[in-house]
C-alpha cells in the first residue's frame, strides 16, 4: 500500500511538470493580450455610454454596479496615462537637452584649442597654411579637369 500510494505521487508529480512544459511564456503574453484588448475594449464601450448619457441628460438612466466600477477605471486609467504622458515628456527634455550638450560639446572639440592672440606670428603661419592649402586645392582642382577634358577629346 505504501507503494502505490508513492507511485501515485511520483505520476501526479511528472504530470504537473509536463503541463508545466506545455505552458509556455508565449501562451502568457498571448493571454495577456487578449486580457489587455479586453479591457480596453471595455474602457471604450464605457465611454461610448457615458458620452451618449452625457448627451440625453434629464433622462433618468440605470447606473449599475459595473458602470459605477467602469466609471472608476476609466478615471483611473485617464491619470495613469496622463502621468505617463508627463514623465515620457520629461524624460524626452532630458534627452533633447543632452544631445544638444553632447552635439555643442563636440563642435567645441572638433575646432580644438583657442590660440593665443599674444603670438601673431603664428596666426600669420597658420594664415598662410591655409591660403596654400586652398591654392593648391583649387590647382589640383583645375588639373583634373584639364586631364578629364583630354580623355574626353581621345
Amino acid at each position: 500500500m505504501f507503494q502505490s500510494s508513492e507511485m501515485t505521487d511520483t505520476t501526479d508529480d511528472a504530470r504537473e511538470v509536463q503541463e508545466k512544459k506545455w505552458w509556455a511564456e508565449d501562451d502568457d503574453v498571448m493571454l495577456l493580450t487578449r486580457a489587455q484588448n479586453r479591457f480596453l475594449l471595455l474602457l471604450r464601450q464605457q465611454r461610448v455610454r457615458n458620452a451618449t448619457a452625457a448627451r440625453l441628460s434629464g433622462v433618468v438612466e440605470e447606473e449599475t454596479s459595473k458602470d459605477r466600477l467602469l466609471d472608476d477605471l476609466v478615471a483611473l486609467f485617464d491619470a495613469a496615462m496622463a502621468k505617463k504622458k508627463k514623465t515620457n515628456r520629461a524624460n524626452n527634455d532630458a534627452t533633447d537637452k543632452a544631445e544638444c550638450v553632447k552635439y555643442i560639446r563636440e563642435q567645441a572639440i572638433q575646432r580644438g584649442r583657442r590660440q593665443s592672440t599674444s603670438d601673431s606670428s603664428d596666426t600669420v603661419e597658420n594664415a598662410i597654411s591655409s591660403k596654400r592649402k586652398l591654392i593648391v586645392g583649387a590647382q589640383e582642382k583645375e588639373i583634373a579637369l584639364e586631364l578629364k577634358k583630354l580623355e574626353f577629346k581621345k
